[in-house]
C-alpha cells in the first residue's frame, strides 16, 4: 500500500490536472464564440476588401449557400459574371466570365 506522503502527491497532481484542462475547455469555448482565434480575426478582418462589384455593375443574382456567397452580376461591357466568395475571410474562391454574343 502506498504511503500517506505519495497518496497526497496523487491527489496534488491529479488536481492541478482537472484544473488545468477545465482551464483548456473554457478558454477554447470563449474563442470559438467570440469567432476562432485571434489570427483568423485578423485575417477576416483584411481579407473582407479583396472582392469589389465593378462600378456600374448591374446585380442579377445573389445566393448564400452555407459558408459560401454567390454573386451574379453583369458589367458595363455586357459581360456576366458570376463570383464565388467565402464568406469568413472575403476571398475570391472562384470566378465564371460569361460573354453575351
Amino acid at each position: 500500500m502506498p504511503s500517506e506522503k505519495t497518496l497526497k502527491r496523487i491527489v496534488i497532481i491529479l488536481g492541478i490536472l482537472i484544473v488545468g484542462g477545465f482551464a483548456v475547455v473554457v478558454g477554447t469555448i470563449i474563442v470559438r464564440s467570440l469567432g476562432g482565434s485571434p489570427d483568423q480575426a485578423s485575417e477576416q478582418s483584411t481579407a473582407a476588401t479583396d472582392f469589389a462589384i465593378p462600378d456600374g455593375a448591374k446585380i442579377l443574382g445573389g445566393s448564400r449557400n452555407g459558408e459560401t456567397i454567390i454573386f451574379h452580376f453583369e458589367t458595363l461591357n455586357g459581360i456576366e459574371m458570376v463570383v464565388v466568395v467565402d464568406v469568413r475571410t472575403g476571398a475570391v474562391i472562384g470566378e465564371l466570365e460569361i460573354e453575351r454574343r
